[in-house]
């Protein structure tokens, strides 16, 4: 689905009854598009999203995990609906200023120290957010189950047969579908262990998501993705995506709060599940994402072994 200027222009002036004075594409991944614009002297980020429901979800998580986050999470100032006449499905939100840590390429090389510095930032921040608990695993609006793997088990069965008629359909090579399935496989072993919390999580804590301004400081997070109370190691993953490992986010995270003895190894299964329901959404799915996610499988597999 394309998503051009004056669609956005339209919404908002919809919403501010004057039409922007410039409109700036940002960038977009599985599920949307987010744009700059002024308008009266306010400058605001528009994200389009490009599945219906997706911009009430998102802008809910927003509004929860900014009461809890101990950074900045956007605050959300309107939402446009196609079901309410608008040309798409939308919404606006507050401008972060700075920079994402994965396109802002200047800090792959800063000293060692001032990456540490950063990821300490970082993991302190999640580690706050995880502080938040709820007595149900499940959905951030609604969670409902008794634990993790109640929640966790039909959710991940669901991609499996996803992964299974993908395959079946010749659109899933067999070298990730053997190994997704050898996962599958194994669940009852990976998953054995009870997970004692259902913690807040925001769903989608890589890079892209971070952000930072000069010199090297981390002001706020954006873009949840299926924000829940989880298995705090289920945000765990998305720490080595993209350019995480530069900055060594997942290795600080666990040295700074205990984690069970089977992290690596769940993180492994989430990673890769997690792509697969990203295709099976959106009907593509990152190639070097997907690449890494799978060595980390093959990998972690060889220690059941």
């Amino acid at each position: 689905m394309k998503i051009n200027k004056s669609q956005i222009s339209n919404a908002v002036k919809d919403v501010y009854g004057k039409a922007p004075t410039y409109v700036k594409f940002l960038g977009g991944g599985s599920f949307g598009r987010a744009f700059k614009v002024n308008v009266n002297g306010k400058t605001l980020v528009v994200k389009a999203c490009l599945r219906d429901g997706m911009c009430e979800k998102e802008a809910a998580e927003l509004r929860i995990l900014r009461e809890y986050c101990p950074v900045k999470i956007p605050e959300v100032y309107f939402i446009r609906l196609k079901k309410d006449g608008a040309e798409i499905n939308c919404f606006g939100m507050e401008l972060i200023e700075g920079h994402d840590s994965f396109t802002d390429f200047a800090l792959l090389f800063k000293p060692r120290k001032q990456k540490q510095r950063f990821a300490n930032a970082v993991c302190d921040a999640l580690i706050e957010l995880h502080s938040h608990t709820s007595p149900k695993f499940g959905d951030i609006l609604d969670p409902q189950y008794d634990s993790w793997r109640d929640f966790y088990f039909p959710y991940a069965q669901k991609i499996m047969r996803g992964a299974e008629r993908l395959y079946a359909e010749g659109r899933l090579k067999k070298y990730i579908y053997d190994t997704a399935k050898t996962l599958w496989a194994n669940f009852d072993l990976i998953f054995g262990d009870e997970v004692k919390e259902a913690c807040l999580i925001h769903g989608d804590a890589n890079v892209m998501n971070i952000m930072t301004k000069k010199p090297f400081e981390l002001v706020g997070f954006i873009d949840p993705l299926d924000s829940m109370y989880a298995d705090r190691e289920y945000e765990l993953f998305q720490l080595s995506n993209l350019t995480g490992n530069a900055f060594k986010l997942y290795e600080t995270y666990k040295a700074k709060y205990p984690v069970s003895p089977k992290c690596d190894l769940k993180c492994a299964f989430y990673a890769l599940f997690h792509e697969l329901n990203c295709y099976l959404r959106n009907g593509t799915y990152t190639g070097f994402i997907m690449r890494a996610a799978m060595k980390r499988a093959k990998a972690q597999l060889k220690t059941l072994k």
